[in-house]
């Protein structure tokens, strides 16, 4: 029995001397003993600790052994728990009831070292297996609800572009099969293939957007240090190929603090965020990042533009992974919203939007602080 992580075995009997043996025989074996020298007590140490296994006395006075044990196999909380009795009488039909109450096994009065090793250790390593067999179960049964989940956003989200991108071509093709081109409809079809560019800029965002969900919920979370400047830093190299950025006007603090977190995830957060306030700020978008330190261990940034910003409506919908968003508003945000959401939640922050009197959108999150003593974490 590893020491680490030791079965809890609780000892139910009256008689002192085979408790003592019990107890020093499955000590010396790595387990944990609880003790109870009456059904009553048992009942009320399995309420506060759930033991491994059961070592149960048949005879004890007032709740016998088998009366224990049906009150234990009626409570959901202790049901699965394997009950071996420990009985001194030989017939058969006591053996029978001991099983048809629930009972998994039972052991013969004066208790045998060897045989009572025997039978607890291959109950506990049953109801281990049986344990860990039920989770994989779980986590298989999640992970296909995953898979379903993403087939259906893949679906919601892109058929409406894909749509759009396939009539488009159709409709480019079919212009430039017409000859000669005049200026006018060279300038018209450089016009059309912008408008393409974007939709398959958007599908591809989409398309990232997607895979990184189901990466966030399935990759377990080691957060280091990050220098959230060199993560803003970063998003704004991959926003620079954007046409937009271009004309968009930043302001952002000379410094930014450091939280704990995955890196490549919280850059994905700056570009999501600066992309939205870039692309749905209007001709000329403007946008700023402020810092807040909320505490010691947590940090509030936020984000604002000058675009039309979000009903009362959308913003309670924004992060709703299914959300419909219309492409052709100005104030859609899509399933990029949804992503950083997920992202901050899954660092044990917050995020949230908020109106602006003058126009625009306020989106503020949380995340927590680094300690001061740790080094940051590069790329």
């Amino acid at each position: 029995m590893s020491d680490k992580n030791p079965a809890i075995v609780l000892i139910v009997d009256d008689a002192p001397e085979n408790v003592g043996f019990l107890h020093d025989l499955l000590t010396e074996h790595g387990y944990r003993v609880l003790i109870a020298d009456e059904g009553p007590l048992a009942l009320d140490v399995v309420e506060r600790i759930l033991p491994d296994l059961i070592l149960l006395d048949v005879s004890m006075p007032g709740m016998d052994g088998f009366e224990t044990c049906e009150r234990l196999k009626q409570d959901e909380r202790s049901r699965d728990v394997p009950v071996v009795f420990m009985t001194a009488r030989a017939e058969t039909a006591a053996k029978v009831r001991g099983f048809a109450v629930g009972g998994v096994d039972y052991v013969t009065k004066p208790v045998d070292g060897a045989e009572v090793l025997a039978r607890v250790g291959t109950h506990v390593a049953l109801r281990r297996a049986r344990a860990e067999a039920a989770r994989h179960a779980l986590e298989l049964e999640a992970r296909h609800r995953e898979s379903e989940t993403l087939s259906r956003l893949i679906a919601h989200h892109l058929k409406q572009p894909l749509t759009a991108l396939i009539g488009g071509l159709e409709t480019l093709h079919g212009d430039m099969r017409e000859e000669p081109l005049e200026p006018a409809d060279v300038a018209e079809l450089q016009q059309s293939v912008g408008w393409l560019e974007g939709v398959s800029r958007r599908m591809q965002s989409t398309i990232d957007g997607l895979l990184l969900l189901t990466e966030v919920d399935r990759q377990a979370l080691d957060p280091v240090p990050v220098d959230m400047g060199y993560a803003l830093g970063r998003a704004r190299e991959q926003l620079q190929a954007r046409p937009s950025t271009r004309e968009a006007r930043l302001r952002v603090p000379e410094s930014l603090p450091r939280v704990l977190g995955t890196t490549a995830w919280l850059v994905h957060l700056w570009v999501q965020l600066l992309g939205d306030a870039i692309e749905y700020g209007g001709d000329h978008p403007e946008l700023g990042v402020e810092v807040d330190p909320v505490d010691a261990n947590l940090v509030r940034f936020v984000v604002r533009d000058n675009g039309p910003g979000l009903s009362e409506h959308e913003r309670a919908q924004a992060f709703e992974e299914f959300t419909t968003l219309q492409p052709q508003r100005a104030g859609s945000r899509g399933l990029g919203l949804a992503v950083v959401n997920r992202i901050v939640s899954r660092h044990g922050g917050t995020l949230w939007i908020a109106g602006h009197p003058h126009g625009g959108s306020v989106v503020s999150f949380t995340l927590p602080a680094a300690p001061a003593s740790d080094p940051p974490a590069d790329g």
